[in-house]
């Protein structure tokens, strides 16, 4: 089912999960939203819930990086990827501070995938200065409450080696 919402093209649209600007094409736009508030596509433009990886060397430039890295291994057929996706922006939001996220693509970086041993999806590796801090790997389905954990867990191990 979808929730239809026309708004003047003057007025400011947002995305519901990334509070990106939302495109306006012609004299209105038309919203299609999934009764459970995951976007869908909008005028053919897609809400990207956080930046994806486009090459290898953006990722490895992440990983290297000051700033914790979370990368979240993802794929479109995924069906407990597609369930996790609306939760991501709030978990973005709530770590902004600490870590920079981004999606990785399972298919496309298959390289990637076979390196960091992801075998199931989705699957979340950090990473400080080019060393993994901390993983969450399997095929199940996560909540926000465990990459919540997850997240507070491993910048804990981060804290605990800038006094060494």
């Amino acid at each position: 089912m979808f929730h239809e919402k026309e708004r003047p093209q003057d007025e400011s649209s947002r995305c519901s999960h990334c509070s990106g600007a939302t495109v306006v094409s012609g004299r209105s736009l038309l919203l299609l939203e999934k009764i459970d508030l995951t976007l869908s596509s909008v005028s053919g433009n897609t809400c990207d819930v956080m930046n994806p990886i486009q090459t290898v060397e953006d990722f490895r430039a992440l990983v290297s990086g000051e700033k914790p890295f979370c990368a979240i291994f993802v794929a479109d057929w995924c069906a407990d990827c597609r369930v996790l996706k609306p939760v991501l922006p709030s978990l973005e939001k709530e770590f902004a501070n600490r870590y920079t996220f981004a999606t990785v693509d399972w298919d496309a970086f298959k390289t990637l995938s076979d390196e960091y041993s992801i075998l199931g999806i989705p699957s979340l590796v950090s990473f400080h200065r080019g060393d993994v801090i901390g993983t969450l790997i399997s095929g199940h389905r996560k909540t926000r409450q465990q990459i919540s954990a997850y997240l507070t867990e491993t910048y804990r191990k981060i804290e605990g080696h800038k006094g060494n």
